[in-house]
């Protein structure tokens, strides 16, 4: 079995980089080649970044340090995370992943779907919703199955409808759902609704949503997007007489003056989501609004405001603002491609199938017939669960499910993926599912050997990935034994501090001590008589809580010039008018001190910190020289230009 299947970090990078045998090393670093395509790629886009390009030798010394640090974080298994891995594998997929669509399929499906939203269908259908019980979508279906029975030997559609559909939009109307365009509907529902002669009824018809039976509708060309707003004045639990009225009232006024569409909205819309918006709506087309919105809305003319509209959420009127056409294929094709791609399409489960189909024969993947056959014979009577538990409690899950060239996948890996999805299947059907999991485990088993294939057939991906793989566990390890190390070693600081003290000495003097900016004079003279009270250690977070926003308080540690009303007060003080400050119209500092040189860590704590990462540095590096060896192919380096 491949380690990547459970998100490995062996991306197998490096044999990806030396993507050839004609690829040399250059490098060996405690025990890991470094080949010339790798250190070819990294020097020159160094080179291209520097105004001064770096001479080679200079940046191979560089170069060696920087693969010790790689080496160490190897050494510490920071690869071995799970932020690590996750963080690859994501990045792996955003470079590789568009290389591993099927770009011909996905532009025929695109196609299909953009073409075919040139026509609009007039939707029809009984429809029974879901639900999460598979014994009860059972029945469901048994219950769709009759219902077409009675259509085939004359039943009455719109009756039907009306007294059997779940579809609450649709019921009242007979089951009909207006005028629709393609991509609106699920994939299943709208192969059926396309091809489906007017009148005639489909057999039953399941989406993720739920059991259909459609009846054919007519058809028109495409109505384009409608651009209005609304104001709509609900009904719920009031006089209907009088909603009306107000909406009839307000119709009226509009159609004298448009320009209070927004006011009006606001005022009166029972529509949260657009009052604030002058209920203005996105551009929508036919069957994406209930029905009676739609119709109404598609039938007016630009900029006319129509009389009240009933739906089952109260009364509309509607601005129509304007209209649009057809995008062209080449502006909608972005759109459709995620949609196409967006794994709840069931458009994305051709291109998985299809690359199941491919990849297996690729990267030859074969089943254990005899396995496979006997567990869905098991499924078919007990059940995914209870099979699938009843073979691994018998100690089959160490048998071969299936092979990828050498790599053996066996049921208990199989058993891992199935039983987290059975958990959420409500497929009455479970010998379907059962297929339906197998192939999509396949499916990401063979993803993992395609994605070594594409890095392989593409030396820049490679590249790019090594790049990140190892810039991430430098910035990680350099976290661990550099910077995170400094800022929390208060006593490494101020040891640091103590034996560098002049390296950190001043060229002017400082002022250090507190500047205190208030609303008033009355709230600065109160601050300044509570912190005579107070001790300097906790004397910020005690003014702050106690006198809030009207006051700002901050420790200062400036030279003159840093800020201009320390400049007024204690460097200049009887010099200029006073600063304005935005605000704060009244201030004082407290406590000022005149320092020639720092007194304590924190006065220069940036400064000393830096310096102390850099000790640091060169200690870590003069560490990872004497651990970690490092053999250098000098032939194959001067070969680099």
């Amino acid at each position: 079995m491949k380690s990547s299947l459970f998100i490995g970090a062996g991306l197998a990078l490096t044999a990806a980089v030396a993507f050839a045998a004609k690829d040399p090393v250059v490098m060996t670093v405690n025990g890991r080649d470094v080949h010339r395509s790798e250190f070819e790629y990294l020097y020159h886009k160094n080179t291209q970044q520097q105004i001064e390009p770096q001479p080679l030798d200079q940046y191979v010394e560089m170069f060696k340090v920087y693969k010790l640090k790689v080496a160490d974080a190897l050494a510490n298994g920071v690869d071995t995370t799970k932020t690590f891995k996750r963080d690859m594998n994501q990045y792996r997929n955003e470079l590789a992943g568009p290389l591993l669509v099927d770009s011909v399929l996905l532009y025929k499906l695109a196609h299909e779907q953009y073409d075919r939203g040139a026509t609009e269908r007039e939707a029809h259908h009984i429809m029974l919703f879901k639900t999460p019980d598979k014994a009860k979508n059972r029945e469901l279906r048994q219950r769709m199955d009759s219902l077409h029975t009675v259509l085939a030997n004359g039943g009455d559609f719109e009756e039907l409808a009306r007294q059997f559909s779940q579809d609450q939009g649709s019921k009242a109307n007979g089951g009909n759902m207006g005028f629709v365009m393609a991509g609106m509907l699920p994939v299943e529902f709208e192969e059926v609704m396309y091809s489906l002669p007017e009148g005639q009824i489909s057999d039953v018809t399941e989406t993720q949503m739920g059991y259909h039976i459609l009846k054919g509708g007519a058809s028109r060309p495409f109505s384009g997007f409608c651009e209005a707003s609304h104001i709509l004045f609900s009904t719920q639990g009031k006089d209907e007489t009088r909603v009306y009225a107000l909406a009839d009232s307000v119709a009226d006024v509009l159609r004298q003056d448009p320009s209070q569409f927004t006011a009006l909205a606001k005022k009166y819309s029972n529509d949260p989501s657009v009052a604030q918006n002058g209920g203005a709506l996105p551009p929508f087309s036919t069957g994406k609004m209930v029905k009676e919105f739609s119709d109404a809305a598609f039938a007016l003319a630009d900029g006319e405001i129509s009389d009240p509209v009933k739906t089952r959420f109260g009364y509309h009127v509607i601005y129509k603002r304007g209209h649009q056409g057809m995008q062209p294929f080449d502006n909608a094709k972005a759109g459709l491609f995620a949609r196409i791609t967006n794994p709840g399409d069931a458009r994305n489960e051709i291109l998985l199938d299809n690359n199941w189909e491919k990849w297996g024969k690729r990267f030859k993947l074969k089943d254990n017939a005899k396995l496979v056959a006997e567990l869905r014979q098991n499924i078919a009577s007990e059940g995914v669960e209870k099979a699938l538990a009843d073979a691994m409690a018998a100690g089959r899950g160490g048998e071969t499910l299936f092979k990828i060239g050498k790599d053996i996948y066996t049921l208990g890996d199989f058993n891992n993926y199935a039983a987290t999805l059975a958990k959420r299947n409500n497929d009455p059907d479970e010998a379907r599912f059962f297929d339906k999991a197998l192939r999509r485990f396949q499916t990401n088993m063979l993803r993992e050997d395609a994605y070594d294939a594409v890095i392989g057939e593409n030396p820049e991906i490679g590249n790019l990935l090594n790049e990140y793989r190892d810039g991430s566990l430098l910035y990680e390890i350099s976290l661990r034994n550099v910077w995170d190390k400094a800022a929390k070693d208060t006593e490494g600081l101020n040891r640091y501090f103590a034996e560098h003290r002049g390296d950190f000495s001043w060229s002017e003097p400082r002022v250090k001590g507190f500047l205190v900016k208030a609303e008033s004079d009355s709230l600065a003279n109160a601050v300044r008589l509570r912190m005579q009270q107070l001790g300097t250690d906790t004397l910020v977070k005690t003014i702050r809580s106690e006198f809030g926003m009207p006051v700002s308080i901050d420790r200062i540690l400036v030279k003159k010039g840093d800020n201009q009303i320390v400049d007024y007060l204690v460097f200049n003080e009887s010099q200029g008018d006073a600063p304005f400050v935005q605000g704060y119209p009244a201030y004082f500092v407290y406590d000022i001190r005149t320092l020639k040189e720092p007194e304590e860590l924190n006065d220069v704590k940036g400064l000393v910190t830096s310096a102390y990462q850099d000790q640091l540095e060169q200690d870590w590096i003069r560490d990872l020289k004497q651990r970690y060896p490092i053999v250098v192919n000098e032939k194959e380096l001067k070969k680099i230009k």
